[in-house]
């Protein structure tokens, strides 16, 4: 979370939706105050505040956590998930990530959840446009190139080879809400190319 007095924003960075992007830009051209990067409780102070996060697709953010946490990101990103193994097969990651939802890792916490109190949300596929649309900025933006890993510059593999309808019905019987709450189609899968 950073927060800036003035202008006065609070930013909640959603994690694996482009939130480092957007990051590195607001710490380069405003003075904030660092929280808890991937948390959502926004002090009294500052509750008044325009609040806004980031949120992505959620069929493709699936296949950005299952690359970065067991696929091919770099061997600290599973600390905080210590028994994924390196290398999971895409199919046993969606078991894991689509099981039980109750109290979720930190990164996996659902976007519908975790972007309830926001002002505005920028979506991924549009993210340099939705940054400028916001009420304090005053000059068009380009924000750092987003991918699928950035770490390691390789792109997971195409969705076609990771989707098929069964598959996306179980993404979104499971991340319902995320779809209705974010405005993503139930069938948004079959025309996506991943994000670079």
């Amino acid at each position: 979370m950073l927060i800036c007095a003035s202008p006065q924003f609070v930013y909640l960075e959603m994690p694996k939706c482009g939130s480092t992007a957007v990051r590195e830009f607001i710490l380069r051209n405003y003075r904030v105050q660092q929280r808890d990067r991937h948390g959502n409780r926004i002090p009294k102070p500052n509750q008044s505040y325009f609040t806004f996060g980031n949120c992505r697709n959620p069929y493709t953010r699936a296949v950005s956590l299952w690359w970065g946490l067991v696929g091919e990101g770099p061997p600290g990103m599973t600390n905080w998930v210590p028994k994924l193994p390196r290398r999971m097969p895409w199919q046993d990651f969606l078991a894991w990530y689509l099981g039980d939802r109750t109290y979720p890792p930190p990164h996996t916490v659902d976007q519908s959840k975790f972007l309830i109190r926001t002002t505005a949300i920028l979506r991924m596929e549009h993210l340099s446009d939705d940054f400028a649309a916001l009420p304090f900025v005053q000059a068009p933006v380009e924000l750092p190139p987003t991918n699928i890993h950035s770490s390691t510059g390789r792109a997971p593999p195409p969705m076609s080879e990771l989707y098929d309808q069964d598959t996306a019905d179980w993404v979104y019987r499971s991340l319902q809400a995320d779809f209705e709450f974010l405005g993503y189609e139930r069938d948004s899968w079959k025309g996506i190319h991943h994000e670079r």
